[in-house]
């Protein structure tokens, strides 16, 4: 049997004993990893890898920057960019490599960038403000922060997770003239903060992660409508349907990206 290996890059905030992402050689047969070195970086919180697995992308002070990846995981500093707005917290890629997305905690801000076929990163496509203020007042904060943006399982959507304002907001991508367009809202519970949201493999289930109700919200889209399952710890589970817009047919380590390496 071939003896599987894989590569894992941890995204780190740059301050006490970290100076930027981790490179770890991950033995998954004795299930245990082995730093092999640190890329120097300014806070790289958040990491992304291009589906075609030849390049990283990584938040950084400056804004976002990306690497190369090599044929033996390691990886080599090529470009980097501002993305109009304060510092970042997430990225996002498509799968064919067209635009790299941001969310902004600090300034609620959701960029769209042009991705070049080398793998640069080119100018700001577009940037959209959330604004508004959250109900209820017993809140760390209310104001907007984007704290994780995730395209949808057919690339269609980005959603827009924003922990202040208890929503996601949901664009539709125009991959042709590079726009977001907002077309749905999904409306937390008061005072939840909504942190991160997934997809299951199959792209029939979404799963939204509430930071202060400690719940994890199940979607399932049906052709006509969204049947949203709540679980929690605190209480039983109630079932609820909305008709939505029908888009979802379809160190300190802060983020760890898993790459498998060819034999």
């Amino acid at each position: 049997m071939k003896k599987e290996k894989y590569v894992a890059y941890v995204g780190t905030y740059t301050h006490e004993n970290s100076v930027g992402i981790h490179i770890y050689d991950v033995d998954v047969a004795n299930g245990s990893m082995k730093e092999r070195k640190v890329v120097p970086i300014n806070n790289p919180s958040d990491l992304v890898v291009s589906k075609d697995r030849k390049f990283l992308y990584s938040i950084a002070d400056e804004g976002v920057e990306a690497f190369k990846v090599l044929p033996d995981g390691d990886l080599e500093a090529f470009d980097k960019q501002w993305i109009g707005g304060m510092r970042g917290c997430y990225v996002e890629v498509d799968d064919e490599n067209r635009y790299l997305f941001v969310g902004g905690h600090h300034d609620g801000r959701v960029t769209m960038m042009h991705l070049e076929k080398d793998g640069s990163i080119g100018a700001i496509a577009d940037g959209i403000f959330h604004i508004g203020m959250a109900r209820g007042s017993d809140r760390r904060t209310n104001t907007p922060h984007v704290d994780c943006v995730k395209l949808t399982p057919d690339q269609k959507f980005l959603c827009a997770v924003d922990n202040g304002l208890d929503q996601v907001k949901i664009y539709r991508v125009d991959y042709t003239y590079g726009k977001l367009k907002m077309v749905d809202i999904i409306r937390g519970p008061l005072e939840s903060a909504p942190r991160m949201i997934r997809f299951s493999r199959d792209g029939k289930y979404a799963y939204i992660l509430y930071e202060l109700t400690h719940e994890i919200e199940v979607l399932r889209m049906t052709s006509r409508s969204l049947i949203r399952s709540r679980r929690s710890q605190h209480r039983a589970g109630k079932r609820k349907t909305s008709v939505l817009h029908p888009v979802w047919r379809s160190a300190r380590a802060e983020s760890i990206c898993l790459l498998p390496m060819p034999e």
